[in-house]
């Protein structure tokens, strides 16, 4: 539900004032972890793949929040890099403890992260 939520927010709202929203509403309950951070990997990956609209910043944002909900400190990336000269790509992806949770991708170290997102 979260990840379609996201999805549609996106559409309507900023990326910074959906990031503001998302940090309030998970640090309400912050302090009680109510599922395993295995868990919420798995579902969040699992539902991802099934919805077509869920990118990897859809992803980043629920899994963000799920796992700050659950009080872990994730840290959001945004990424960019140049794949020709008219095209620019950009990806997110969170970390926990320095090591990619979620949007692992093969050559995420040629993306460039963009500062002051989503820490």
């Amino acid at each position: 539900m979260i990840i379609l939520v996201i999805r549609v927010s996106l559409i309507f709202y900023s990326l910074q004032r959906i990031l503001r929203t998302i940090q309030r509403l998970a640090k309400r309950r912050s302090n009680r972890q109510r599922y395993s951070q295995e868990d919420i990997l798995y579902a969040t990956t699992a539902i991802s793949r099934r919805l077509p609209l869920a990118t990897c910043l859809v992803t980043g944002l629920a899994g963000h929040y799920l796992l700050t909900r659950n009080g872990l400190h994730p840290t959001l990336h945004i990424g960019v890099k140049k794949e020709s000269d008219t095209v620019l790509a950009a990806h997110a992806w969170v970390t926990l403890d320095s090591l990619v949770v979620i949007g692992m991708v093969e050559d995420l170290d040629t993306y460039t992260p963009l500062p002051g997102i989503g820490d």
